[in-house]
């Protein structure tokens, strides 16, 4: 089997998904007696989001693998997924591909025959809600980024402002780096929540 990560093991989500995958892949080879054989390659999309060089990404992918009898191809997250949907019959046309963590139901996803997996279901408006509560501020800011899965994040949290209970002040950050953390942060009072929507 390989997978095909949409981000790198810079991520904790990524290490812990690759470390749940490697671990249940050996639990079922001790059942079957005999090697289920992972393969991980990492799409490298929180760094860059463009995708600019996903098609040398699946040529390369294709020709490494190209002599190795793949059953099925897993793929995480938005950006992973969507380049399989669109790219599949060009470079894996007779994998059946299992996705997860994917933010955005779509119908295509829902009718492509040869594609099932998991959907991440959450709310992220319960989230700041409950910060609130917990908090007691009336402000929040919240930290997104401009991958598929960033901007999922942010059409969720589109109707924040009118969720009964919601605070007053809501303050968006796209795109926040490490080094911007106490410019762009700094500025607003120490007890103001801060929800990580994305990076």
């Amino acid at each position: 089997m390989l997978v095909i990560h949409s981000y790198n093991l810079d991520f904790d989500w990524t290490r812990r998904e690759k470390t749940g995958i490697d671990q249940t892949f050996a639990e079922i080879s001790e059942q079957l007696g005999r090697d289920v054989m992972v393969y991980h390659e990492f799409l490298d999309a929180k760094r860059y989001p463009s995708l600019d060089y996903s098609q040398d990404f699946l040529s390369y992918v294709q020709r490494k693998y190209k002599d190795t009898p793949l059953l099925m191809l897993m793929v995480s997250d938005d950006p992973g997924t969507n380049l399989i949907l669109a790219n599949r019959d060009k470079y894996f046309p007779t994998l059946p591909v299992v996705f997860m963590g994917v933010n955005k139901v779509r119908q295509e996803i829902l009718d492509t025959p040869w594609l099932t997996g998991a959907f991440e279901v959450r709310t992220p408006i319960q989230t700041v809600l409950a910060a609130s509560k917990q908090t007691g501020s009336d402000h929040i800011i919240i930290t997104i980024d401009s991958t598929e899965t960033g901007q999922a994040n942010l059409s969720l949290l589109e109707d924040l402002s009118s969720t009964p209970g919601a605070p007053q002040q809501v303050i968006f950050i796209e795109d926040l780096t490490p080094d911007a953390i106490a410019q762009e942060i700094g500025i607003y009072p120490d007890s103001w929540p801060i929800f990580l929507s994305g990076q």
